[in-house]
């Protein structure tokens, strides 16, 4: 870590510009924007432009013949008169977990020589399901400019070969590349190395949960100092830190140059609240502390008009906790990163990889704090010949702070290695090692990835794209940052089965080391967008003149705060083909008895798949409640089977109507069959 103390204003000053017209070479990483950009080059104060998709429909008509295909939308609110938009195309109703082509001659991964080679597939391979691979189609982008626009597919895939009729997911994604970027608040130097921020669209919030809170209306470029500091002595009290005299911190917030005292750190958390607000969400958690290697698990409250956090004291009281606090350093040894939760909200997952050999995740019962299971994943992530492992660290949340119902996906600290794995067995969804560049196979280095690929491989220890800024958004999407890449791709989005999509290459923003990366979308706000953090690691190579100067006897780390600035961004999804309703027979054997399989997704929003097998045929219906017991729609009534089904609920009612947030009942009958589970609507 590089440390400039007792500097003083004049010389941080000097030292700040110096790096300002530094040449690209001197710098530690690739940085993405133009040192020629400033502060008085992006917006602050008030809300944000927007570019929202518009008049996309359903398309049931389409012959799948191999003729072009016409999507009609309308391309609304951008900031600069235009936006590229790109086309994506998956196949609907099946999910992972995937197996990977390539050949498996090389061996595992923990065999393999340094630098981390994909031992288990070499060559790069597709994510394939059921000899179907999921990705159909994804377009290169292009330029559309506001108002009503067509977009053109030829009914191929992306080998060129016709498409087959059946049920698929259409996708259009917009980017504003040229706009002007909002400041919208602050943004740690180095996103999820122990960091979080969530945004609340409603209340136009952004906080950094227990430890700030700031107005996003803000103008920022005027009033610097705008934080709101959260105070968590509640939590420091109760922990076993109680006895640590509370100090000034150690990193002063780069817009403040006040002296704080730095009580118990809440290095990540997870919202337990289900209402849909943000912020009310966020008035229970479960989080871990202190600091990487702290291992102290715990629940506990925030209350957001006083702005305090507490411990809940009695959580885990049978099952070892003390004061609320459940130490499981004796599972998780290396450094402890991540706190997620399921969707259903029954269970929290710690993670803990990095140091050692030992890569794991751990599973504990939310409500008790009692142990679940313990999933060892090192071999996903050992590299340096099975020396040491690289991961689990940082597990994707979306903006308002909740883990993706899709499934857990953590991403490795030291190589570019990203997976995902079922909540309930932990069985691996996919891992992104195909091969196409987004965020997998690069080697970093002050120059840039080569453009022939030529020193891309896959879990490169250097390959520090996704260590950080790596978040959810909807439909299993994940978006990445690909720091010390290049000087163009500041992130990309992944599809849900871990293929990428296309890069976020923002033209308008100063110099900046991609560190964060997240998409917000909440129903067409006024806050929706791409969100990144614009600033350079560096104090010495800070770009121009938004870096405040420091007082003398301030430290200067890579850990200081950036601006977090949002763009112009808007993703939407329509039904290709068969409607989402029509029953899908999966293949396989016969099964021996009958089983209705868990929803999927599940929290949903806004449809899911119910799986069904059937041992006999028989007149079946698969139906749908809600929790008061009153029947809202039928979606099987039919002489079927046997055999393996699936089918899509959209979250309509018999009249076609959209049905409210809430838990649903969803049941299949028949002669001596009455089977039913639970699904949740989140909206």
């Amino acid at each position: 870590m590089s440390l400039l103390r007792g500097v003083g204003a004049t010389a941080a000053s000097l030292l700040i510009l110096a790096g300002m017209v530094g040449a690209q070479e001197d710098r530690p990483r690739s940085y993405v924007g133009s040192e020629d950009l400033g502060i008085n080059d992006m917006d602050s104060g008030g809300q944000p432009s927007t570019t929202v998709i518009s008049g996309l429909a359903d398309i049931s008509d389409y012959a799948f013949d191999g003729s072009d295909l016409t999507i009609p939308f309308t391309l609304e609110g951008t900031q600069t008169g235009s936006a590229t938009v790109w086309l994506v195309i998956y196949t609907a109703g099946q999910h992972p977990p995937l197996t990977i082509t390539g050949s498996p001659a090389a061996g595992a991964p923990s065999e393999q020589n340094s630098p981390g080679v994909d031992g288990n597939y070499a060559a790069p391979g597709w994510h394939i399901y059921q000899n179907v691979d999921l990705l159909v189609y994804r377009s290169d982008g292009a330029t559309f400019e506001a108002g009503a626009n067509e977009i053109v597919w030829n009914g191929k895939d992306n080998d060129g070969n016709i498409v087959a009729s059946g049920a698929y997911d259409l996708f259009l994604a917009a980017f504003d590349a040229d706009a002007r970027g909002h400041i919208v608040g602050y943004a740690p130097g180095r996103g999820g190395s122990g960091e979080l921020l969530i945004v609340d669209p409603d209340a136009g919030t952004l906080t950094r949960p227990y430890e700030w809170t700031v107005d996003m209306t803000n103008d920022f470029i005027n009033n610097r100092n705008a934080a709101n500091y959260i105070d968590r002595t509640g939590i420091h009290d109760e922990s076993p830190n109680a006895d640590d005299e509370l100090s000034p911190s150690q990193h002063t917030f780069w817009w403040d140059d006040t002296e704080r005292v730095h009580p118990f750190h809440v290095f990540d958390m997870t919202p337990l609240g289900t209402s849909g607000n943000v912020t009310q969400d966020m008035q229970t958690y479960v989080a871990n502390g202190q600091s990487q290697g702290g291992g102290l698990l715990f629940r506990g409250s925030y209350d957001s008009a006083a702005q305090t956090a507490d411990v809940n004291t009695d959580w885990g009281a049978d099952n070892g906790a003390v004061n609320g606090f459940l130490d499981y350093n004796a599972l998780q040894a290396a450094r402890k990163y991540g706190v997620a939760v399921n969707p259903e909200g029954t269970q929290v997952y710690t993670t803990s990889g990095i140091d050692g050999t030992l890569g794991n995740i751990v599973v504990w019962d939310l409500e008790t704090a009692a142990f679940v299971a313990d999933w060892d994943i090192s071999e996903i992530f050992l590299y340096r010949g099975g020396s040491r492992v690289s991961g689990p660290s940082w597990m994707t949340r979306d903006y308002a702070g909740k883990n993706d119902p899709y499934g857990l996906t953590t991403s490795g600290h030291h190589t570019s290695i990203m997976a995902s794995f079922e909540w309930d067995t932990g069985e691996v969804r996919w891992i992104n090692r195909n091969g196409d560049h987004f965020g997998d196979m690069y080697t970093a280095n002050s120059a840039g990835a080569a453009a022939d690929g030529s020193d891309w491989q896959y879990g490169h220890p250097d390959g520090a794209g996704a260590k950080y800024g790596f978040q959810s958004t909807k439909w299993g999407w994940t978006t990445l940052t690909h720091t010390a890449v290049n000087n163009t791709d500041y992130g990309s989005v992944l599809g849900e089965d871990g293929s990428g999509l296309f890069r976020i290459q923002p033209t308008n923003i100063p110099a900046a080391i991609p560190w964060w990366s997240f998409v917000v979308d909440h129903d067409d706000s006024n806050w929706d967008g791409f969100y990144i953090s614009v600033g350079e690691d560096d104090p010495n190579f800070r770009s121009n003149d938004w870096a405040p100067p420091k007082p003398e006897d301030a430290i200067i780390s890579y850990y200081s705060y950036h601006w977090l600035v949002q763009l112009p961004y808007d993703q939407k999804r329509v039904s290709l083909g068969d409607m989402p309703t029509a029953v899908a027979e999966l293949g396989g054997a016969t099964p021996e008895q009958a089983e209705l399989g868990d929803a999927y997704p599940n929290p949903f929003n806004p449809e899911t798949t119910i799986q069904f097998n059937l041992p006999w045929e028989a007149p079946i219906k698969v139906e749908i409640y809600n929790h008061t017991g009153q029947l809202v729609t039928t979606l099987i009534d039919s002489h079927m089977g046997p055999g393996n089904f699936s089918v899509t609920w959209d979250g309509r009612d018999s009249n076609g109507s959209a049905v409210a947030s809430g838990v649903y009942i969803y049941k299949i009958t028949s002669i001596d069959l009455n089977l039913s589970k639970k699904v949740t609507l989140l909206k």
